[in-house]
């Protein structure tokens, strides 16, 4: 994987869903998404309380884009043509050919598959574009719709890392789920 050598795609495609750069009219729903308590509570990040951050995010994101330190796209149903999501791809490792995925679902959206088809559409361009051998995920214990989620896609759980993070004011468990690249092609 080398990342000088790549350049991230506008969008990435299923029957289903489009991953797509995030734009300025997504703000609202990007808003709506990251200003949800219930969705913030298994979370690392502080709900929203100003639609600036959620427009900060939008610039931070298709900033991170160019700069390839980050991949975030808006997860939009193709047929509704709506956003119901975002997701991405970060911590690229190059050296070790590993990354990291992440994804945030609407909270009247969820349960629809939309997370399970991103995810799915992640971990392909990751392995066989960005070259990674190894995707990892952490989840927050208690969050078992998410951990259904990577094991839909072949995600393992490889363990607890007790207190890994510090935020909201305290130390947070992590689940390690991965996927190796060898384990997918066996799928």
């Amino acid at each position: 994987m080398k990342l000088d050598e790549i350049k991230f795609p506008e969008k990435i495609e299923s029957k289903k869903i489009r991953l797509r750069k995030l734009k300025l009219e997504d703000i609202s729903v990007i808003y709506d998404i990251y200003s949800n308590e219930d969705s913030a509570k298994l979370d690392d990040w502080i709900p929203y309380t100003k639609i600036e951050e959620a427009e900060a995010l939008i610039n931070k994101s298709n900033k991170d884009f160019v700069d390839k330190s980050e991949l975030r796209y808006g997860i939009e149903d193709v047929t509704r043509n709506i956003l119901v999501g975002s997701c991405g791809i970060f911590g690229f490792d190059e050296w070790n050919k590993k990354c990291m995925l992440y994804y945030h679902i609407h909270h009247n959206e969820r349960n629809k598959g939309y997370a399970s088809e991103a995810v799915k559409l992640l971990v392909r361009y990751a392995f066989y574009e960005l070259k990674s051998n190894r995707i990892e995920a952490y989840i927050t214990p208690g969050n078992d719709s998410s951990i259904r989620v990577l094991e839909k896609n072949g995600f393992i759980n490889e363990g607890l890392l007790r207190q890994m993070e510090f935020y909201k004011g305290q130390f947070w468990d992590g689940i390690v789920m991965a996927i190796l690249k060898r384990d997918y092609e066996a799928k």
